[in-house]
């Protein structure tokens, strides 16, 4: 029997029947389906009937097409498709060819018209509007509305989400336009749900933070969207609405959808509480949003505490450890882990000290090491300061680094002794290689060993020795305990036949205390040239090599056997030739320091010092992202006159990490953000006001500012990068020319939120001027006459955005005016069959129903109460 009438689908749907099986017949055939004839055939009396049979086998044929274009489309294309994460409830069309798209929407919305029309006509039969519900014939989009990167897809009315609910599900269900939008009844019978389906919210909320906790998510958040805290406290007054499980609440817990921190980053419910006390614990603990207080009762049962316990943070730092993955910490994230450390070294109550207690001697507790990286506590080493900071510093210039995992070294030497970090002292000893003979000296460049030994013995000595350690004990808290009798007896003890040695050559080796073990980094290390025995006192001496004088290697030697933690300027009195004179000598201090890369490590974070090369590899340049105050970042300073600065410089100089390339566009330093700041509505670039050195602030443009990417964020970032590879390839000459295509566009998927910005519009040429900056620093130069198509391009942006702005208030303001008609005219609407306008009413409590329901009504539905009926006029 042949279908008749199906042309009046319009051409798209006919086109789509005739292109399904041979055994679906069209009536009128070619050429009688043309508009013209199918009005005169009306006119002559042509009936059109679709039955369910039909309907179903053009939907299930555009399914077929769609999944059809999908298999063809470019296997680039598909691999992005998956990266993207498409459900299996719909069929992703993205990258097909955009004609054959277009035709099959066309069909499929010439479908959705029918249905929407002439759904009545199809039949009550509940099975087939069940399997209907299943086809994967509607369009819809997946993704965040007004993104960057919406999909095209087919999806089925089981598996999709009304446009109006996009909030709740639009990581995991395709949304359908509004001008798709299905009757209530209709919907019902197809398996459409408004809300969602509480279990796709809760998968929904899992993934919408993404792999970097929602960075690109919140630094693209487009304009026209409402900004994401009012959307969060929105689906919380869901989840409050809608009822929580005990489980359904603890799986929640660990999904990061709640944004913090002025909106930069989005963070799991089990990681807000109440209240810190005022420690900034970041990113492991952050209190509850003002806006989100409301809903106190609903963010207690998803995990939300009154105040952090040891137990939690200590959890905290071991989730954070397992995102790492073994990359390396960024400033800001090396910042927060000493904080926690501090944080838990103060807790002092019964139940933290005890569990503390306990994970101190199970190990759990992680320390950041010297390269950046997370470790058990255990399995790291502190030099430490104090009184063993130069021991310290000598054993770690001697031993092989391979044998060792530093801790870092701005951890304070309290908290790694409560930590129970050990030291490199109490791992490692020097003691003399037994291989190597000492052929005594008796006199060593002309200085007599006897002489020595009575300059040492003289009472003269003792008081300027003691002297010049007093003059150091404010602030070597080691000497204070050094008084004139100890310093006495350990000169003459000095002084004593075979105390003290002048030898030809000494070597040394470096131990494991545990094993005995050798781990001298190399044949050169085991050369010294003077070395103090504590176990018997014995001091020696060697000759020494050419620049080097005696009286420095006594001095060293003496500073040691007085347990001074550095060399005293003791030289000078060592030199004179008569003990007399040594009360008219003044003392002249010698500094001393760590390892090179430990003193770089400790320099890491400091405002306006320079970027260590390690931290360079994380620097990315993003002009809309959002900043929260105290956050560290990276700025090009073209001059460092503060003292700081200069010695930082000279420090980043000695330890070999050349600035060569960074010499003609300024020295990234560290930075602090001052206040949150955040980009203004379509704003392509903003001011912020940035701390670049102590006390000093600048406003800079967002187009000037690096900031830090997570190791966290799953980036591909070396551990630990080597000196030699500096900025210019990580940040300089690829990340410019992203953030300068990302400043040109205009600003499209800026967030709003820019009530904590400068809130200064920038002007186009302003803008264009930031652009031109970094294509330079990017080797891509602008001639003038490029400059200035990209200002008037700039400013016509601008002039078009404030365009669009006034359009979508003046379209926001008709919307709320058409929402308001219907409110009005959904009053009027019978509220038993919802197809006709009320015309008559309940006497007694006012109740209004249409004519053809009040009859069958011998109460009213509503308040179950009996009265009198009335007729209503308009």
């Amino acid at each position: 029997m042949a279908t008749m009438g199906v042309a009046a689908l319009g051409a798209a749907a006919a086109a789509a029947a005739g292109g399904a099986a041979g055994s679906l017949a069209l009536f009128p055939a070619a050429p009688y389906d043309s508009s013209g004839w199918l009005q005169v055939l009306r006119a002559l009396g042509l009936q059109c009937k679709v039955t369910p049979e039909t309907f179903m086998q053009l939907a299930r044929h555009i399914a077929a097409s769609a999944a059809s274009l999908a298999a063809a489309a470019p296997s680039q294309a598909q691999a992005t498709a998956a990266a993207l994460h498409s459900p299996d409830s719909c069929i992703d069309v993205s990258g097909s060819d955009a004609g054959q798209v277009d035709a099959l929407v066309s069909a499929a919305d010439a479908l959705l018209a029918h249905l929407r029309s002439g759904w009545a006509g199809l039949g009550p039969d509940k099975a087939f509007w069940q399997e209907l519900g299943r086809v994967q014939f509607v369009p819809a989009t997946l993704g965040l509305p007004g993104g960057r990167r919406p999909r095209r897809v087919f999806t089925s009315c089981s598996a999709a989400a009304l446009h109006k609910d996009w909030y709740l599900a639009w990581t995991v269900l395709p949304l359908l336009a509004e001008s798709r939008a299905l009757p209530a009844v209709l919907g019902q019978q197809l398996g459409l749900r408004s809300p969602p389906p509480l279990s796709a919210v809760l998968q929904h909320l899992h993934m919408v933070a993404g792999s970097d906790g929602g960075e690109e998510l919140l630094s693209s958040w487009p304009d026209s969207l409402e900004p994401l805290p009012g959307l969060t406290a929105t689906v919380l007054e869901h989840l409050d609405r809608e009822g929580l499980s005990a489980r359904q609440a603890q799986q929640l817990s660990s999904a990061a959808f709640i944004p913090v921190a002025h909106c930069s980053r989005l963070v799991a419910p089990q990681q807000l509480f109440l209240r810190l006390g005022g420690a900034a614990l970041a990113p492991f603990a952050w209190e509850v949003p003002g806006q989100f207080v409301g809903r106190l009762a609903l963010l207690k049962q998803l995990g939300v505490k009154e105040e952090p316990r040891a137990e939690e943070l200590v959890h905290a730092l071991q989730r954070f450890e397992q995102q790492l993955a073994g990359r390396r910490l960024n400033p800001n994230e090396l910042a927060a882990c000493l904080k926690l450390l501090a944080y838990l070294c103060s807790r002092s109550s019964a139940g933290d000290a005890s569990y503390l207690a306990e994970a101190r001697r199970s190990n759990v507790l992680l320390v950041p090491t010297a390269a950046g990286l997370m470790m058990p506590a255990a399995r790291v080493v502190h030099v430490g300061g104090g009184d063993g900071g130069v021991a310290a510093a000598r054993l770690l210039g001697r031993a092989d680094p391979q044998h060792l995992v530093l801790a870092h070294p701005q951890i304070s030497d309290h908290i790694c002794r409560w930590l129970g970090v050990a030291s490199l002292s109490d791992m490692l000893s020097e003691e003399l290689d037994p291989s190597q003979p000492l052929n005594p000296l008796q006199a060593i460049n002309g200085t007599a060993l006897e002489h020595m030994q009575a300059l040492l013995a003289s009472p003269h000595f003792a008081a300027a020795a003691f002297s010049t350690a007093a003059a150091h004990a404010a602030a070597v808290p080691a000497l204070r305990q050094l008084g004139l009798g100890t310093v006495a007896q350990v000169c003459a003890a000095a002084a004593a036949p075979g105390r003290l040695l002048f030898v030809e050559r000494l070597c040394s080796r470096v131990v494991l205390r545990s094993s005995g073990r050798d781990v001298t980094r190399d044949t050169a290390s085991r050369q010294i040239y003077e070395y103090f025995d504590s176990s018997t006192g014995t001091m020696y001496v060697a000759v020494p090599p050419a620049g080097l004088s005696l009286s420095s290697l006594l001095a060293q030697v003496l500073s040691r056997a007085l347990g001074s933690p550095f060399t005293l300027p003791l030289h000078p009195l060592l030199e004179v030739p008569d003990a007399a004179q040594l009360p008219l000598l003044q003392p002249v201090l010698h500094p001393g320091g760590y390892d090179s890369d430990l003193e770089s490590a400790l320099a890491s974070g400091h405002v306006g010092s320079p970027v260590q090369p390690a931290d360079r590899v994380l620097l990315r340049l993003r002009p809309l992202r959002h900043y929260a105050a105290g956050e560290l970042v990276a700025v090009k300073r073209r001059s460092n006159s503060s003292a700081a600065s200069s010695a930082s410089a000279l420090l980043h100089t000695a330890a070999g990490h050349s600035g060569s390339s960074e010499a003609d566009s300024g020295t990234l330093c560290y930075a602090r953000v001052a206040v949150d700041a955040a980009p203004a509505a379509g704003q392509a670039a903003y001011r912020l006001s940035v701390e670049v050195e102590p006390g000093v602030y600048e406003t800079l443009l967002s187009t000037q500012v690096f900031c830090f990417q997570s190791g966290a964020a799953g980036a591909a970032v070396p551990a630990a990068a080597p000196a030699e590879q500096a900025l210019p390839e990580a940040a300089g000459q690829q990340a410019q020319p992203d953030a300068a295509a990302a400043a040109a566009a205009g600003g499209a998927g800026s967030s709003t939120g820019a009530a904590a910005a400068s809130g200064q519009q920038m002007a186009a040429s302003e803008l264009a001027g930031a652009v031109a900056d970094m294509l330079n620093a990017a080797g891509m130069p602008l001639d003038l006459d490029r400059q200035q198509l990209l200002q008037r391009a700039l400013a016509a942006d601008q002039a078009l955005s404030h365009a669009t702005a006034a359009v979508a208030e003046l379209r926001q303001e008709a919307a709320e005016r058409d929402r308001e008609l219907e409110a009005v005219r959904g009053g009027w609407q019978c509220r038993v069959c919802f197809s006709r306008d009320v015309n008559q009413a309940f006497v007694g409590c006012g109740h209004m129903y249409c004519s053809g329901c009040m009859p069958s009504l011998a109460k009213c539905p509503v308040c179950r109460t009996t009265s009198g009926k009335i007729k209503l006029y308009r």
